[in-house]
C-alpha cells in the first residue's frame, strides 16, 4: 500500500508542477504582450508631446526650458524613462524613475520585458534626447501578480492531492483489511470466527444470488427454445390441418373443372359448382391465415383492445375444438399496452396449456380491477391439475411475465371442480397505473 500511495504521490507531484508550469508560461505570455503594448503607446505618446512642443529645435534657452518640462513629464513613469545628453556625452536632466520596492529576479525580467525601442531626438548645441524604456515597476507589478496566481494555484492544486490521497488511502485500508481477513477466514484463524460468520454469510448470499441468476437466465433460455419449438411445431399442424385439406380440395375442384371443360359438352352448372367450391375453400384458407397471424403477433390483435383480441383467440379455439365454450368477462377500463400484452400472453398459454393437459368443455376468463390492482383468473374443467405441479415452460414464462410487471402469479387445482385455476394480481401506483408499465 506505501508503494501505490508513494507512487500517486510522485505522480501527482508531477501533475502540478505540469500545470503549474504551463500555466505560468501562458501567464507570462500574456503579461509580454501586453506590457509590450503599454510600451509602443507610452512611445508614441511621448513622440507627439515631443512633436508638439518642441519641434522645430532653434537651440535657445526657451528650448532648453521647454524640454525640461518634457523630461520632467516623465517623472515617476513606470515605462519610459527621459534624459537629455549634451553634445560631450554628459547628461545634462533626466526624469525622476519610479520607485522600485521589491527587485524582480534577473530571469523573470528577461522572461517579461519586450523587445526594447528607444527615441533619439538631436537638437543640436543643446544636446540629444533619448526616450528609453523602464520597466523595472511594471515588472515589478507582474511578478507578484504571477506569483499570487500560481502561488493561489499551487494551493488549491495540493489541497486537492491531499484529498485524492487520503480517499486512496481510506479504500486501500479497506482492501487491504478484507484481503487480510479473507486470508486469516481461509487459514482457519479462530479468533476470526465471529468476523467469519459475518463475512461468510454476505459472501454465501452474494455467490448464491450469482448462482441463481445464472441458473435463471440458463433456465430462460432453455424456456425461450422450448417455446420456439412449440411454436413451430403448432405452426406446421396448423397449416397442415388447416390449410393442407382446403388445398387439396382446390386442387380436386380445379381437376374436375379442367376435365369438364375438355369435354364437347361442358357441364356449366357442374364447373359453376366446382368454382364456388374453390373460391369457398380460399375464403376458409384466408380465415385461417389471419387467425394464424394473430397468434404470431398478438400486438396486432391487441390494436382493437383487450377484449376482441380475447374474443378472436377464444374463436380461433371453438373452431378447433367445437366443444369448448368460453366465459369472457373483461372490464372495460383501458390498460396501457403493456399491461394488455401481459394478460393476453397469460391467457393464450393458459388456454394452451389446459387443453394440451386436459380435457376443459368450459373456460372461464375474467379480467377486472380495483383502485388498488388488476386481476386475472383462467379457469377450466379439464382435470389437467396433475399436469402443473412440475416446472413447466408454459407456467415458468407466465410467472416471469407476471412478475416482470410487479404482480403476483399463482396456478393451482379448482376447489369445486376437477380442473386449474391460473390467477395475476398487478397492483396500481398511486396515480391508478402500474408503476413499470408506465414507464414502458
Amino acid at each position: 500500500m506505501r508503494h501505490i500511495l508513494l507512487n500517486l504521490a510522485i505522480g501527482l507531484f508531477g501533475a502540478i508542477l505540469l500545470v503549474l508550469t504551463l500555466a505560468g508560461a501562458a501567464m507570462i505570455w500574456g503579461e509580454r504582450l501586453d506590457l509590450a503594448a503599454a510600451q509602443n503607446q507610452e512611445m508614441q505618446e511621448g513622440r507627439n508631446l515631443i512633436a508638439t512642443n518642441l519641434l522645430p529645435a532653434t537651440d535657445t534657452i526657451k528650448d532648453q526650458a521647454r524640454i525640461a518640462n518634457i523630461i520632467r513629464a516623465f517623472d515617476d513613469n513606470p515605462l519610459v524613462s527621459a534624459h537629455l545628453v549634451d553634445p560631450w556625452g554628459f547628461d545634462r536632466l533626466q526624469s525622476v524613475p519610479a520607485r522600485v520596492a521589491y527587485q524582480p529576479p534577473s530571469w523573470f525580467v528577461w522572461l517579461v520585458a519586450p523587445k526594447r525601442q528607444e527615441v533619439h531626438i538631436d537638437f543640436g548645441q543643446t544636446g540629444t534626447l533619448h526616450l528609453q524604456p523602464y520597466l523595472l515597476p511594471s515588472v515589478e507589478t507582474i511578478w507578484h501578480r504571477t506569483a499570487m496566481n500560481l502561488g493561489a494555484m499551487a494551493g488549491g492544486l495540493f489541497f486537492i492531492s491531499v484529498i485524492a490521497i487520503f480517499l486512496v488511502r481510506r479504500s486501500l485500508h479497506v482492501l487491504t483489511d478484507l484481503e487480510q481477513a479473507s486470508v486469516r477466514l481461509l487459514s482457519g484463524d479462530e479468533g476470526q470466527m465471529g468476523a467469519r460468520s459475518t463475512l461468510g454469510q454476505a459472501f454465501d448470499r452474494l455467490a448464491g444470488k450469482f448462482q441463481e441468476t445464472i441458473a435463471q437466465n440458463a433456465r430462460l433460455t432453455r424456456m425461450i427454445d422450448r417455446l420456439q419449438e412449440e411454436e413451430r411445431s403448432e405452426l406446421a399442424r396448423n397449416l397442415h390441418d388447416d390449410i393442407g385439406p382446403q388445398l387439396f380440395a382446390v386442387d380436386v375442384d380445379a381437376s374436375t373443372i379442367i376435365r369438364q371443360s375438355e369435354q364437347q359438352s361442358p357441364d356449366l352448372h357442374a364447373i359453376a359448382e366446382r368454382a364456388s367450391a374453390i373460391r369457398a375453400s380460399a375464403t376458409t384458407m384466408k380465415r385461417h391465415v389471419r387467425q394464424l397471424l394473430g397468434q404470431l403477433r398478438p400486438n396486432e390483435a391487441l390494436k382493437l383492445g383487450l377484449e376482441p383480441a380475447v374474443r378472436n383467440l377464444a374463436g380461433y379455439w371453438n373452431e378447433r375444438r367445437p366443444e369448448l365454450k368460453f366465459g369472457i368477462s373483461i372490464a372495460s377500463e383501458p390498460h396501457n399496452g403493456l399491461l394488455d400484452g401481459t394478460l393476453y400472453a397469460v391467457i393464450r398459454e393458459a388456454i394452451a396449456n389446459a387443453v394440451k393437459h386436459g380435457h376443459p368443455r368450459y373456460i372461464d376468463i375474467s379480467v377486472d380491477s380495483s383502485a388498488q390492482e388488476l386481476r386475472l383468473r383462467v379457469a377450466d374443467d379439464g382435470g389437467g391439475a396433475a399436469s402443473f405441479e412440475g416446472p413447466g415452460y408454459g407456467v415458468i414464462g407466465m410467472r416471469e411475465r407476471v412478475q416482470s410487471v410487479g404482480g403476483r402469479f399463482i396456478i393451482d387445482r379448482r376447489v369445486d371442480v376437477a380442473g386449474v385455476v391460473v390467477a395475476a394480481t398487478i397492483p396500481f401506483g398511486q396515480n391508478g397505473h402500474n408503476p413499470i408499465g408506465a414507464r414502458q
